[in-house]
C-alpha cells in the first residue's frame, strides 16, 4: 500500500490555494455528554453529543504570495465566513470540505529563524468528508 505524502495535500480557504503551507491538519471532535446515574455503579457513562471541526496549519511568511497570511489575516479581522477544502492529489484520496471562521492566528519571528504563520479555522455546521474524483454531494 502506498502512503499519501503530506506535501501533496492541500489547503483551499475562500476557494484560493493557501500557499506557503509547511504543515496542515483537520481535528474532528465528539462532545461526550454525561450520562452517569444512580444505577452506574460508580462509573461514569456518556453518551455521543455534537460533533466540532477544526483545521490547523502553518505556512512561511513571504510577502510575495498573492493568496498568504495577508489574506488570511485580512479574513481573520473581519470575522469573514471562509470555505476550506483539504484534498489530496490523486483520485481516491479523501477530501475534507466545510465553512468555519478562523479563529486564532499566530505570527512567529524566532532570531536567526524562517518567519512562519500558524492558524485555526474553526468549523461551523456539518463537514463533509468525500474523495478526489467523487461526484459532488457524494460524501458524508
Amino acid at each position: 500500500m502506498a502512503a499519501t505524502r503530506g506535501s501533496v495535500i492541500t489547503l483551499k480557504i475562500a476557494g484560493n490555494l493557501y500557499q506557503g503551507l509547511v504543515s496542515k491538519n483537520f481535528a474532528g471532535q465528539t462532545e461526550a455528554e454525561d450520562a452517569t446515574h444512580q444505577d452506574s455503579g460508580g462509573a461514569k457513562t456518556h453518551n455521543a453529543g455534537d460533533l466540532s471541526w477544526t483545521v490547523g496549519f502553518r505556512s512561511l511568511l513571504d510577502p510575495t504570495f498573492t493568496n498568504g497570511v495577508q489574506q488570511v489575516l485580512s479574513a481573520w479581522k473581519a470575522k469573514t465566513e471562509v470555505a476550506v477544502l483539504i484534498e489530496g492529489a490523486a483520485a481516491g484520496e479523501p477530501t475534507i470540505s466545510g465553512t468555519g471562521t478562523i479563529t486564532s492566528v499566530t505570527l512567529n519571528a524566532d532570531h536567526g529563524s524562517t518567519a512562519a504563520c500558524d492558524g485555526t479555522i474553526t468549523g461551523k455546521g456539518h463537514v463533509t468528508i468525500g474523495t478526489v474524483g467523487e461526484a459532488p454531494g457524494g460524501g458524508e
